[in-house]
């Protein structure tokens, strides 16, 4: 087993990198409807599914 650790710069590049994401998601979450969510993320789904089948 190898065991990792991040640095205090890898742990504050980290952190900006998450809040940035959260932003981001949160932006996207913003732009739909409840049903829209909904319907986008079955469809994604089915999207992720017709793809693993192809491996």
């Amino acid at each position: 087993m190898l065991e990792t650790r991040l640095t205090d710069e890898g742990r504050t590049v980290t952190e900006r990198a998450d809040s940035g994401a959260v932003q981001v998601e949160r932006a996207l979450a913003a732009a739909f409807t409840r049903e829209e969510r909904e319907l986008l993320i079955l469809l994604l789904g089915r999207c992720a599914a017709a793809l693993d089948a192809r491996r």
